[in-house]
């Protein structure tokens, strides 16, 4: 079953608030209420803090997130390539363990845990939520185990795929603006944002947007994934209207290097 939002990142503590906005901005575009929202927020945060805080041991390494939108229903995805949760912590007898799982238990309507054959373990959290509409998902171009480029381990780099394109214009926006902050960008940052993340949206095909980011030496570089003839176009019109850098990549790559206005 193919995601509607998929999310790496590595797994620091101030990784968290870019968690926190891609979720956010996923569930203002489903227009959850307050305490869908709040369901959905709290459990999530609680599966990605074991990530960060016991998945590697003291070390580093992939969080992982997919949120799919269904029919009536939310499932959330969180996976690491870790030492994995010891088997018996996902039984409910197991609530005293104190590392945040009674609290998705109690969220969500459903959780499943499957330590995977190659290390780690993937949490499935489903929500039921009358009203919720199924998205178109990512197409098979756009999935990320499909995309170059897509994962490894470069310092503070975000991997980020998104359907529909509604979806892309309420999830973007908040997620760059978090990365901005967390790479201790420049101030200024949050005016130019929004304009490239609609540019980026306009340059996604029908079937998904896909795209890394990283704070490298006081800029914002963002790395178009898998975008045709046309998208490189809607990005490179964008640039030079003198708000940016763009330098082509291979695969169907184009790379934007976007500085805070002085």
């Amino acid at each position: 079953m193919s995601a509607n939002l998929a999310l790496q990142l590595v797994n620091r503590e101030q990784n968290l608030a870019i968690v926190r906005e891609a979720v956010l901005g996923f569930a203002a575009a489903l227009a959850l209420d307050a305490l869908a929202t709040d369901d959905l927020d709290t459990a999530v945060l609680e599966a990605c803090k074991n990530v960060v805080w016991h998945a590697y041991d003291g070390t580093e390494g992939p969080l992982e997130l997919e949120l799919h939108a269904l029919e009536d229903a939310v499932q959330a995805v969180v996976r690491d390539r870790g030492i994995g949760i010891r088997p018996h912590i996902g039984e409910h007898r197991e609530h005293h363990t104190g590392i945040g799982l009674p609290l998705i238990h109690v969220r969500a309507r459903r959780v499943s845990y499957t330590n995977l054959s190659s290390g780690g373990t993937e949490l499935r959290i489903g929500f039921e939520l009358e009203g919720v509409r199924a998205l178109e998902p990512l197409d098979a171009a756009h999935e990320p185990g499909q995309l170059a480029g897509w994962g490894g381990g470069e310092d503070g780099r975000i991997w980020l795929a998104l359907s529909p394109h509604a979806l892309a214009g309420a999830v973007l926006p908040r997620t760059l603006r978090a990365l901005w902050r967390v790479a201790e960008l420049p101030a200024g940052g949050s005016e130019v944002l929004a304009p490239l993340s609609e540019a980026l949206v306009r340059a996604g095909a029908a079937g998904g947007l896909a795209l890394s980011a990283q704070g490298v030496e006081g800029a914002l570089v963002i790395r178009a994934l898998g975008i045709d003839e046309r998208g490189q176009r809607e990005l490179r019109d964008w640039i030079e209207a003198g708000r940016g850098e763009a330098e082509p990549r291979d695969r169907g790559e184009l790379e934007l290097r976007l500085r805070a206005r002085e």
